[in-house]
């Protein structure tokens, strides 16, 4: 057995008497916990359930079984999934929108989201349809987008490329005159830069993007300095014109008046 030793509270003038604990006590305590433990394990395992989701299904289905799956992700996303569950997606199947995950699994049983059927995994696009295209110039359409910002744009499941300048690889820095301003020869110098995004390599791994303020000729100013110094020799590349927009599969989004630019391939 164990004996925890006599303490006195000298404060309170009280004697706290001595603990005597028995071994097998503790022993039995254990071994009910670990029964309990298995018990609850079980019990996650027992009533895990398999949900389906079709692009051709009903959310007022069950859910349960291949025959009646569910429909929308919407569905899915107003469901609190139990540890050991499976939400399985139909293969072949497409969906628009993104999961929200409202709970978590255990190590022993997790909450998996994956696929059944056969043929192609399903897909879920984080995107959104744009429509209402029409022709800016050439081969240049253009759509209007309520966006804050569009980082990637597809057409159909092939990704654009967005606008550069360059179209390839970078410009050297020709001089640094300070940290927020350097020239370039490489430069067009009847462009104006200003408004467009510098994306500098000024260090090695690093990459860094900042705001053009203004230039002049082949003269680049800064809104703020990078991290690291400007250096001559390291290179960059500029984005975020519609004058940079020079080639088909690229495009180019005016985030000021919500208008996107598109040069189809």
């Amino acid at each position: 057995m164990f004996i925890l030793p006599t303490k006195t509270n000298t404060s309170h003038r009280l004697r706290i008497a001595p603990l005597v604990v028995s071994s097998s006590l503790l022993f039995k305590r254990f071994y009910q916990f670990l029964l309990v433990s298995v018990i609850v394990l079980c019990t996650y395992q027992v009533n895990a359930t398999i949900y389906y989701v079709s692009s051709t299904g009903n959310d007022t289905n069950a859910g349960t079984s291949e025959s009646l799956p569910w429909k929308s992700l919407a569905k899915v996303n107003s469901f609190t999934p139990k540890p050991g569950d499976q939400i399985l997606f139909k293969r072949g199947d497409e969906w628009t929108g993104t999961i929200t995950v409202k709970s978590t699994g255990i190590a022993s049983s997790p909450i998996v989201y994956g696929a059944y059927g056969a043929g192609n995994k399903p897909k879920i696009f984080g995107s959104e349809v744009i429509t209402g295209w029409t022709l800016h110039s050439g081969n240049i359409y253009k759509a209007t987008v309520d966006k804050i910002d569009i980082k990637q744009l597809f057409l159909d499941t092939i990704r654009m490329k967005i606008a550069r300048y360059p179209d390839k690889g970078y410009f050297p820095i020709s001089t640094a005159n300070s940290n927020t301003q350097f020239i370039s020869t490489s430069l067009n110098g009847s462009i104006n830069y200003s408004g467009a995004t510098c994306i500098l390599r000024n260090k090695a791994y690093t990459m860094y993007a900042r705001k053009v303020s203004s230039s002049s000729s082949q003269t680049i100013n800064l809104a703020s300095a990078p991290v690291y110094p400007l250096t001559a020799g390291y290179g960059f590349w500029l984005t975020n014109k519609l004058e940079f927009l020079t080639e088909p599969g690229e495009w180019y989004y005016d985030n000021a008046a919500n208008i996107l630019y598109l040069w189809t391939p």
